[in-house]
């Protein structure tokens, strides 16, 4: 019994030794390289707290209303961005009776408070400053540089008088951020 025991031992110390005596070196003969380029191009998203906008006025019982929304931007690019505002009509358009109105304020450089709202109108002011009209394609946000979730705090209002038709009075808003980029 004890030769069976030697024999195994012997076979398997010669089979670690033959696998133990093979190495090999290798060397490159004529190195190379390479550059890598990560090209990250600008990216900038936006959302809004809201899908919809509601006013509710009744020039009997409540002839002023406001309601705020926030546009959040984020933007990677290292001149920042701008956000602007459009419509394709400034004004809202009653749904029930055709050619009926309610009209954006009219240009202002000092803007309208509640107090001095005029009726009839609808607009929209940045923060805590006074209504304005609507401007297609106006600036009403911008960075100079990267931001994470830079919100744009806008409200908008209406009033309305007894010479406003009743109706669901409509308008689309489009909020476009676009990030600049230096050429």
């Amino acid at each position: 019994m004890q030769s069976k025991k030697i024999s195994k031992y012997l076979i398997l110390s010669l089979g670690l030794l033959s696998t133990s005596l093979v190495v090999e070196k290798v060397f490159a003969t004529n190195p190379d390289s390479a550059t890598l380029e990560a090209i990250v191009g600008p990216s900038v998203n936006i959302t809004l707290s809201a899908s919809d906008i509601a006013l509710d006025v009744n020039p009997a019982s409540k002839p002023f209303d406001s309601t705020d929304i926030t546009a959040e931007i984020t933007t990677n690019s290292t001149d920042g961005y701008n956000l602007y505002l459009y419509s394709d009509n400034t004004s809202l358009v009653n749904q029930n009776y055709s050619g009926k109105t309610i009209d954006t304020l009219p240009t202002s450089d000092s803007g309208y408070d509640e107090t001095n709202f005029l009726s009839d109108k609808w607009g929209y002011k940045i923060g805590d400053a006074n209504y304005h009209g609507l401007v297609s394609g106006a600036v009403i946000s911008s960075s100079d540089g990267p931001v994470d979730k830079d919100e744009a705090n806008l409200t908008f209002g209406a009033k309305v008088s007894n010479n406003t038709a009743a109706g669901s009075y409509n308008g689309t808003l489009v909020f476009r951020a676009i990030a600049i980029v230096s050429t």
